[in-house]
């Protein structure tokens, strides 16, 4: 994914960490590192000094990504 965010990006809203544990995305800070390094998950960008974020929409995008491999790799 790319680091550059367009309008649709922002206007989509934000994920926190704790709404991506909550929605089932991730399961603790180690599972959404492994998916940012190994899984191109979007990276997070920091929104005050101990909070971070990340665009809603590139996460949908990466797991409709994912979701399509899976079901071609069966």
């Amino acid at each position: 994914m790319s680091d550059e965010f367009d309008d649709e990006d922002v206007e989509s809203g934000v994920y926190s960490f704790k709404d991506l544990r909550a929605r089932g995305i991730v399961k603790d800070r180690s599972d959404l590192h492994r998916k940012q390094k190994k899984h191109g998950f979007p990276r997070m960008f920091k929104t005050a000094e101990r909070q971070a974020a990340v665009f809603r929409r590139p996460v949908h995008r990466w797991l409709k990504k994912r979701a399509t491999e899976s079901t071609t790799a069966e």
